[in-house]
Order: structure tokens, then sequence, then C-alpha cells
């Protein structure tokens, strides 16, 4: 980090999203990888030594996810959207501690943006669901960062405000090019949410609905009868981005996970080196500078300057049809989704992840 700070791209290298206010957002994406290890059958018997994993001190037992094995690491990733560069990584053993991998990557977008004598207002933090339950953005607006998230508490859709607005009508619609999907929205650009954990915060919430295809139990957001919800907060007010670009600027953090494809290719920091803890982080830490040198390099090489992109208008205003949601409908849907065991990818990773979980494994 602190070459990156020193030496880093700087001035018209770093780019930027430039928004309807005329001010101008950096992002910054999060995001966790994990790596399984499985553990080898040896014999056992009296006659042999009690069997011990090499990798002990670097795993614990966890969330797997798709990967087979009985113990696992995770690393949070954090990446300077535009440049590319990255800013750190992070790994503990077995699920780890989302919340204080979260502060440490927050720390070092300040130490970043410090460096460059940019404004911390300016930069946005993009993460997925997994850090979509209210303390998490309340982490990263305590260090005076922005955020943009895919937000996973559908409590929400029970409030008052927001069956308000879904009663009145979407605001306006989308169409995604690839799949032909339509979806309405609806924007709340200052609705109060209180959990115990956090008490009351004041965010903008952008829910999406699109009509559920027949039989359908999607992977992603909340299936409350003939429609499919998803919602996503932001700091950002209405006049920087409207609801669409909201929506379509969180999509866009789906080129981070091609970003991750290419570092497992290119520098493989998922691979073991190492049986101790530190010895793992340090070699994913070295992968990352060569990555930064790289960039740098190239960048020079060429005398590259960074667009700052303009985000024009993508919806048009729609009146959309008017669905009054209520309590009992929540209700309904809520203990189908509890009864049949399907879950989303968000939800398996917030159970996965939950506090007491870590503190399960962590006994464990």
């Amino acid at each position: 980090m602190s070459d990156l700070c020193l030496g880093g791209l700087r001035g018209d290298r770093i780019g930027g999203v430039i928004g309807g206010d005329g001010s101008r957002s950096i992002f910054f994406d999060m995001d966790g990888t994990r790596a399984a290890v499985r553990q080898r059958a040896v014999p056992g018997g009296q006659e042999y030594p009690a069997a011990v994993s090499r990798l002990g001190a670097a795993t614990a037992p966890g969330y797997t996810g798709r990967r087979r094995g009985e113990r696992v690491r995770n690393r949070m990733t954090i990446q300077q959207r535009h440049s590319s560069e990255w800013l750190g990584t992070f790994g503990e053993a077995g699920n780890g501690d989302a919340s204080a991998m979260l502060a440490a990557g927050c720390r070092a977008v300040v130490s970043y943006l410090t460096a460059r004598e940019l404004p911390l207002s300016c930069a946005v933090v993009r993460t997925d669901g997994e850090h979509g339950w209210l303390h998490r953005p309340e982490e990263i607006r305590s260090h005076g960062l922005g955020f943009l998230t895919r937000f996973c508490d559908y409590r929400a859709l029970r409030d008052v405000t927001v069956r308000g607005a879904l009663a009145a009508g979407a605001i306006a619609r989308t169409r995604h090019l690839d799949s032909n999907t339509e979806r309405e929205l609806f924007d709340l650009p200052d609705f109060v949410w209180t959990t115990n954990r956090v008490g009351s915060m004041r965010i903008r919430l952008v829910i999406t609905r699109r009509r559920a295809a027949l039989g359908e139990r999607p992977s992603v957001g909340k299936r409350i009868g003939e429609w499919v919800y998803e919602m996503f907060a932001t700091d950002r007010g209405p006049a920087v981005w409207d609801a669409a670009q909201v929506c379509a600027l969180y999509h866009e953090r789906g080129a981070f996970e091609r970003v991750l494809g290419e570092e497992d290719r290119e520098a493989p920091t998922d691979r073991w080196v190492s049986y101790a803890a530190d010895g793992q982080e340090f070699w994913q830490i070295l992968c990352q500078w060569v990555w930064n040198l790289r960039v740098r390099a190239a960048i020079a090489a060429r005398d590259e300057k960074l667009a700052r992109e303009r985000m024009d208008t993508i919806a048009e205003p729609f009146r959309g049809e008017a669905v009054i949601l209520s309590e009992a409908q929540v209700a309904t849907a809520e203990s189908r989704d509890d009864g049949d065991g399907a879950k989303s990818d968000d939800a398996k990773s917030d159970d996965a992840k939950s506090d007491d979980a870590k503190s399960d494994d962590a006994k464990s």
C-alpha cells in the first residue's frame, strides 16, 4: 500500500465517473474470495501418530461455497475500478471477520485518496450483498466514504413508506439488452431504516421489480406474488445519479468478477505457497504489487489518460402498474421461502458469514 501511495497513478490517470451535478465519483470494488482445502485420508490406529493438517494455521472450518473441502481461507480484495490498481488483500482463516476486513479496506481507500489530496467524499465503495446489511454501509460511512451496495434486508418491503412508493407506481423502467428483461424502478431518496444493531440510518433506497417466470425460484432477489424485487442502497442523491443509473452502476461491478478471474490466471494469488498464514498473506500481497507495477508500466508506455465517464440518462419516465404490497403477502412469501430451502446467493453468503457462524468456526 505504501508503494501505491508513493508511486501509483495520479491526476488524469485515476479516472472517475461524473454525475449529473458535475461531481466526480471514484469507485472502489470490494469483494471476497475463498480457497478450500480437503483433508487427505490417512491410515489411523494406535501405531500411527495423530493426523495433523499442515494448513491448520492458515485455514479453519467455514463456508466453502461451490468448492469442495473441509477447511477454508477467506480474503477480502479491494481494487480501484478505473485504473485497475489493487489497494490491498486481507485474509483470515475460515469465514474471517467480514466487518474487520471491510474496515481495513476502507482505511486503504482513505490512505489512497489522502496521498493524492482527493476528498474522501469522492470515493464510492461498491460491494455485493455480503455487505448489504445496514451496519456495513454504516461502517463505510464512518470513514467518510460513499457506498453503493445491494440491500439485503427485505423486511424493508414491509415499511409503510416503501409500500406507499410501490403502490404509487414505478417512476422509470429499464430493459436489459441481453436478456430483454424489463424492470420497473422505484426511488426512495430519503429512506430511514432502523435496526437494533445500528439504530436509524438515512439512505437512498432504489427498488426494482420484474415479473417472475412461471414456477421461478430466483437466485437473486425476493419473490412476492408475481413479482421479483431487488433493492440497492447508496448515499448519492438523485441529482448525482437517477434510479436507473444507480442500478446500472451496481451491475457494472460484474466486471470485477472478470478481473478476479484474470487475477487467478495472471497472478495465482489463491495458490497455496505456504503453510503459515503470514506466508500466504505475503504471497498475495506480492502478486498484487507485481500487478500494479505492470498496470503502471503499461499506462506510462502509452501515456494514456483514463476518461472520466459521464452518466447519461438511460431510462425513460414510466408510470407503472400500481401494486399494493400487503403485510399478508410479505409474510406468506417469507414463510414459503423458509420452507422450500431455496435461498438466494446473498442469503447464503450472509447466513454463512454471520457473526454467530464466525464465532462457532473460531471455537471449532
